[in-house]
């Protein structure tokens, strides 16, 4: 289930909507797949067990409304780009088994959130770091992947280890100017080592 609508103790009314912006329809394999869906071992009622495709959802916009002053709508909207992530699993506990596949949800590269309308509308794109680096391929082999920012020329190697950090933050006006841009790097450190079983440990600061 998807939260839908939420009410807050001052009278404001905030809804959400979701959406598929890549929806699962054609791909070469799993391994490679950057749509809204996923494998899942799953055993439907009275069916013997099997591999199936689900669906993933993204929101897309959120809107809060004042239920108790005349106060304007405030929208959010928000757009995806470059295809979303499924990164091989890499749990401990189910790693290697046959239920292993890529369907770690690992987001989009960029997101755009844009609020307001007309004169009123401003807009924030942040690039993230998606830890895509080094995943698996069907072939045996493993994925080169880097993060590249909105200049075209920059780009950083996507570690695992960075996942979910924002690499690029940029705002602009209602003209789809920009107004200010900033790029954050990151150092890693290994402060344990796993093992065979376990993965290492890293710290990770800007």
């Amino acid at each position: 289930y998807r939260l839908s609508t939420v009410s807050d103790e001052v009278g404001a009314q905030i809804s959400f909507v979701y959406d598929q912006p890549d929806p699962c329809l054609t791909f070469s394999g799993w391994d490679t797949n950057t749509q809204d869906c996923y494998p899942v071992y799953w055993t439907p009622d009275g069916q013997p067990g099997g591999w199936g495709a689900f669906n993933k959802w993204v929101l897309t916009q959120v809107k809060v409304v004042d239920s108790t002053t005349s106060s304007p709508d405030i929208v959010t909207n928000y757009q995806y780009s470059n295809g979303g992530a499924w990164h091989h699993n890499d749990d401990p506990v189910i790693y290697g088994t046959p239920l292993t596949t890529w369907d770690q949800w690992r987001g989009y590269s960029t997101v755009k959130a844009t609020t307001g309308s007309g004169g009123g509308r401003t807009s924030t794109k942040t690039r993230y770091y998606r830890g895509m680096h080094g995943d698996k391929l069907t072939t045996g082999g493993t994925k080169t992947v880097s993060v590249v920012d909105a200049d075209g020329t920059t780009s950083t190697v996507d570690k695992d280890i960075l996942a979910g950090k924002v690499r690029e933050v940029q705002t602009f006006d209602t003209a789809n100017t920009e107004l200010t841009g900033s790029v954050t790097g990151y150092t890693s450190h290994n402060i344990k080592s796993g093992g065979t079983e376990w993965p290492d440990s890293e710290m990770v600061r800007p």
